[in-house]
């Protein structure tokens, strides 16, 4: 099977956090997160799923981006944001797709739904 990193940059989304968190913790073979300094309780959230997490400061969307994918190890990687959450059928689809012995693709796209002033 192959590894998958789950790479993620927050700042206080401990109203979100656990949702993403729950969605990717049994696909995922390493968790990072990097903190831009939260003041609420999302690194204490975060501790409780991985201890690959690192406050640091922000230098921009894309940088941020690019230091968490900078510490991944893993085969692939799927960077999600603290407010987004895999379904179940996705969830099912990226363990298929890891267990194949070969990946011919060099990328995949995830089709995505918004709410607004949902719950």
């Amino acid at each position: 099977m192959h590894t998958l990193s789950v790479i993620i940059i927050t700042k206080n989304e401990e109203e979100r956090i656990k949702r993403c968190l729950d969605s990717i913790k049994n696909i995922a073979t390493e968790i990072i997160v990097l903190d831009s300094g939260s003041t609420d309780n999302t690194v204490n959230i975060v501790k409780e799923y991985t201890d690959n997490v690192e406050v640091t400061n922000w230098p921009g969307y894309g940088p941020q981006k690019q230091r968490a994918l900078d510490k991944a190890r893993c085969d692939w990687v799927l960077s999600i944001d603290a407010d987004e959450a895999l379904d179940d059928a996705m969830r099912d689809n990226i363990i298929k797709i890891l267990k194949k012995d070969t990946i011919t693709a060099t990328a995949f796209k995830l089709p995505w739904e918004t709410y607004f002033l949902a719950n």
